[in-house]
């Protein structure tokens, strides 16, 4: 009994120039060898399915066509769509919930900063005549990080 080398294996003994007989249905005929670029011709041009079965010429593997051509079965392609339209699902979600859109956080950058050097400019002003005043240091500061996060 022969092992099953995988899609990997499968593909790298395609690219040795390995051929392979198909069998389009399982009570039907075993046809070729072929070259797998026939073999992929065929399957693009719809006459033959993801489910026909292929037995290597000299390693004896036998596979399915999807296996040797490393097409995702239709499970696994509506699965990976899914995944796909639940993460950005998912993304929206987020964005709506937390604002985390990148224009939000560059607009609250702006917004911390101006407030920053504003209400550092309004206490100078206050102290002008010896007092002491606030650097809102940390107000700036952050705005930056929020612009930097948003321009991301």
């Amino acid at each position: 009994m022969q092992g099953r080398p995988g899609a990997r294996g499968a593909y790298l003994l395609s690219m040795m120039g390995e051929r392979y007989f198909v069998r389009a249905k399982a009570d039907g005929p075993e046809k070729g060898p072929y070259e797998v670029a026939a073999i992929k011709s065929s399957f693009d041009n719809g006459m033959l399915k993801g489910d026909a079965t292929v037995r290597g010429e000299t390693s004896g593997s036998t596979l399915t066509l999807r296996e040797l051509l490393e097409i995702p079965s239709p499970r696994e392609r509506i699965r990976s769509e899914a995944a796909r339209e639940y993460a950005s699902q998912d993304l929206d979600r987020n964005v709506m919930q937390h604002g985390t859109d990148g224009s939000t956080n560059v607009m609250i950058g702006v917004g911390m900063i101006v407030a920053g050097l504003g209400l550092t400019a309004a206490t100078y002003s206050a102290a002008s005549g010896g007092g002491r005043y606030v650097v809102f240091s940390g107000l700036i500061v952050f705005g930056f990080v929020r612009i930097i996060r948003g321009a991301r």
